[in-house]
């Protein structure tokens, strides 16, 4: 008797631990993606006490390496396939930043977009570029990235892409490399005569 007693204590207590730990499923979690990784930090609410969890988006560190070096070997190679490789795999390691993108990673997403824009240019895939270029405006309005010589990323893009969008007038405001205001010179006389 006392061996039946003790061996329904058991199952009672082992019953009771697990009911504790039933798991609620919400479909409204969220859940990490491919390409990025999660760090999770905690909040306190103002009216709460209890802590909130906010996800603060990382960039996929190995996808950006990869795509990066990709980049350095279409450089160093000057092969257009490599470009568009690249320029895929850049595109991919920032397709899940969406416009809440914090800040402190902006900057970088910026960038990597702005490379994949210019390596489906390299790579010939304009149409790919001109797509890219429509996404970044629309996830950065108004903002804008500047190149070594201080040229304007928005503006160069628009020269190489927009041509036919570029009149006489908007070259002299656009901020673009000499080079590239003396191409699309060339191509305006060569269209209009």
């Amino acid at each position: 008797m006392k061996k039946h007693h003790i061996s329904y204590l058991a199952i009672t207590a082992g019953i009771a631990l697990l009911s504790g730990c039933s798991s609620t499923s919400n479909s409204n979690e969220i859940k990490p993606v491919a390409n990025q990784s999660v760090q999770h930090k905690a909040v306190v609410a103002p009216k709460s006490s209890e802590p909130l969890y906010v996800q603060i988006p990382k960039l996929d560190s190995n996808c950006k390496q990869n795509a990066l070096a990709l980049d350095n070997a279409a450089r160093t190679s000057n092969s257009t396939a490599q470009y568009l490789a690249s320029a895929r795999l850049l595109s991919n390691c920032i397709d899940d930043f969406s416009l809440q993108t914090p800040l402190q990673i902006s900057e970088e997403v910026m960038q990597l977009h702005a490379l994949s824009i210019f390596n489906f240019i390299k790579g010939g895939d304009i149409s790919q570029a001109k797509i890219a270029f429509v996404q970044f405006k629309t996830a950065f309005p108004g903002q804008d990235l500047y190149f070594n010589d201080y040229t304007s990323l928005v503006d160069t893009a628009t020269a190489l892409l927009e041509p036919s969008s570029v009149n006489a007038q908007k070259m002299v405001s656009l901020n673009i490399s000499p080079e590239l205001r003396e191409e699309l010179k060339r191509r305006q006389h060569w269209l209009n005569h």
